[in-house]
């Protein structure tokens, strides 16, 4: 059975003990007489006559009884208690995956197993749970044994930008709930917290000069400006986060394909940097590099302290306009000015084709329907309507001047915009336009954008013949006679569809992204290589090894480089995608307000009052204190008595 002392500044009445002995090391001094008479000597005592000086201390029954006493009163003052054998407790530590702590690290794990093995000493059995903040963390572990958690600490891996810790706390809390056990937040900072939630921090604020971001731009013309090629240039932005002046040196490391960048390209480039400056560095990009490493020299914090590139090689949509299609100059020129988007005469060879309603064969299109307008005057039948139009291609063909463009004929019908992501937020309020056409939803179909009671875009499902699952914008209205042209809604909906079959497209392409950032690819197995510039620990001095796993559709979770390929039983073949990663959210790499933080004696306290009982002798140890003082009061009562029947003739 353990012991917990529920209030450990008891301990301070232990300061009794040495003014105790200062107590009883100080007598009163005795008065001089001249005698002859020797023999009365034996029976003459040291009177204390006047006077206090300090003497060899002198043990006396008081002074024992007196401490008896001071310990019996401090160990009730501590207010021990005795932790009830069959008691349980479930304690799930929440560890914050921002990428600031990885300069604290060391000293917070070392902190963490102090005061977990306090936590554990309140229970006779604990439940033990290792969470991390960060989405899509999974836990580090889930047991009964303190050491099988401890040993799972490397396995944190703060890379993070900022992100909210309530969804982690939420899982922490169903775990141990507060009559059931505790919940520990572990980070550099003071936060925010639930109630029940305890915070543990050893962080400080300390200067740091690193990487804020950096980028690739490919916008001026290449050596060969009729291939279309264009020159890229390197961009980076480094700040100094600190109250003192930072002199940095920049080295530029280029390499290929594969592996980290070892090659310098110049001389290291001094920076300097007042407090709180940021500064922009720019430069061509190195000739016949694949990957880039910007460095400025190792801090504390590391892990913004390089930062890498990749060349970028994009992944262009190849788009094709079938003629005759209603409304394709309209969005031909929308598509032409999207980003990385080539127009291509040939349909198949083409990633997304522009096509009148009802055409096969394709697996992603934007298929425009056919909408027969009627004439100005409304009472004009349908017939007679068709009739004028191929009269004016007869007089085409007769070489005379064509008919005047059609009046526009516009529907009152309100429009509304279902919430969907690719129209999610966009302003439909200036699109106008005659009545919806003739499509109607099908199963499995996504409206979009209704008009009254028809669909005015849509989105459809549909398998080529080739196999391959494909989905096809429908546009349900007559864009020549709208304002198509003026509704930048319409210009955002085609750039965003552009994107998701950019997603499906298989050419090898490469870019730079942010840790975990979602990368849209094929469906298809995956393999991803991670060369990351850090080891599996910010403090370890040995070498970053490259690691492969399955792909999730995220870049990695280490700054560095990385590629995708499938996995289709040949080692060699070719990754679909060559890529670089990097931790740049600028709140990361500010350590002003970071500073210690302990609340997890509180809960503990808490934890051991609900699991233990009190020490059932404390009436016995009162009884032991009024004792103690009563047999001091009666032997000094005595030792008067006695001196005062001695000194009487």
């Amino acid at each position: 059975m353990g012991i917990v002392l529920a209030n450990p500044w008891g301990f301070l009445a232990l300061a009794a003990v040495p003014l105790l002995v200062a107590i009883h090391s100080l007598r009163q001094r005795s008065r001089r007489v001249v005698t002859s008479t020797l023999f009365l000597l034996e029976h003459a005592g040291p009177l204390p006559t006047g006077g206090i000086r300090l003497e060899r201390f002198r043990q006396a029954v008081p002074f024992w009884m007196q401490l008896l006493a001071s310990l019996a009163l401090t160990w009730l003052l501590v207010e021990p208690r005795f932790i009830r054998a069959d008691s349980r407790q479930t304690v799930a530590v929440v560890l914050d995956s921002s990428a600031s702590m990885g300069a604290f690290r060391a000293p917070t794990i070392a902190a963490l197993e102090r005061a977990m093995k306090r936590l554990g000493a309140v229970a006779g059995h604990t439940d033990w749970h290792l969470l991390e903040t960060g989405p899509r963390r999974p836990p580090l572990h889930a047991g009964d044994t303190l050491t099988d958690l401890l040993g799972a600490l490397p396995q944190w891996q703060p890379t993070l930008g900022t992100h909210d810790f309530t969804a982690a706390l939420a899982v922490a809390q169903a775990l141990a709930p507060a009559n059931r056990g505790a919940v520990i937040l572990v980070t550099d900072r003071e936060v925010a917290v639930p109630s029940g939630v305890a915070l543990l921090s050893v962080g400080t604020a300390i200067d740091n000069t690193g990487f804020v971001g950096a980028d690739v731009s490919l916008s001026e013309p290449g050596p060969d400006p009729a291939a279309g090629e264009r020159s890229s240039r390197w961009r980076a932005i480094v700040a100094n986060r600190g109250q003192l002046p930072s002199r940095r040196q920049l080295t530029i490391l280029t390499g290929p394909a594969t592996g980290l960048p070892t090659a310098p390209t110049l001389t290291p480039i001094d920076i300097d940097l007042a407090p709180g400056e940021t500064k922009t560095l720019t430069g061509a990009w190195p000739a016949g590099a694949e990957r880039v490493l910007l460095d400025i020299g190792p801090d504390r914090f590391p892990l913004d302290d390089s930062i890498a590139l990749a060349r970028p090689e994009p992944r262009r949509v190849r788009v094709a306009i079938r003629t005759g299609t209603a409304g394709g100059d309209v969005l031909g020129r929308m598509l032409a000015a999207a980003t990385d988007v080539e127009i291509v005469v040939e349909a198949d060879s083409a990633d997304l084709v522009v096509e009148p309603f009802g055409t096969e064969g394709t697996s992603a299109a934007v298929q425009v329907a056919a909408i027969q307008v009627a004439a100005a005057d409304p009472a004009t039948p349908a017939a007679d309507a068709g009739a004028d139009e191929a009269a004016d291609g007869a007089s085409d063909e007769a070489g005379e001047a064509p008919a005047p463009p059609r009046p526009m004929v516009l529907d009152p019908a309100p429009l509304s915009v279902e919430d969907h992501p690719l129209v999610r937020d966009l302003a439909w309020n200036g699109f106008l336009s005659g009545p919806a056409g003739p499509i109607t939803p099908g199963e499995g179909d996504e409206p979009l954008v209704w008009k009254g009671t028809g669909p005015l875009v849509l989105v459809r499902k549909r398998i080529a013949e080739n196999g391959i699952v494909g989905e096809v914008l429908l546009i349900n209205v007559d864009l020549d006679g709208s304002t198509a042209a003026r509704t930048p809604a319409l210009v955002v909906l085609l750039e965003r569809f552009v994107e998701r079959v950019r997603g499906r497209i298989e050419r090898p392409w490469a870019d730079t992204f942010q840790t975990e950032e979602e990368i849209p690819m094929p469906a298809l197995a995956a393999t991803l290589f991670i060369e990351p510039l850090e080891g599996p620990a910010a403090e370890s001095s040995a070498a970053p090894r490259p690691r492969s796993q399955p792909f999730r559709g995220r870049a990695p979770a280490d700054a560095g480089f990385f590629a995708v390929a499938p996995r289709d039983g040949e080692a060699s073949a070719p990754p679909l995608l060559h890529g670089a990663t990097q931790q740049a959210d600028p709140r990361e790499s500010d350590f002003r307000t970071a500073g210690p933080a302990d609340t997890v004696d509180e809960v503990r306290l808490e934890l051991a009052r609900r699991q233990s009982v009190a020490d059932p002798f404390l009436p016995g140890w009162l009884a032991l204190v009024a004792a103690a003082l009563l047999v001091a009061w009666g032997w000094k009562q005595t030792q008067r008595g006695a001196s005062a029947a001695g000194g009487t003739p």
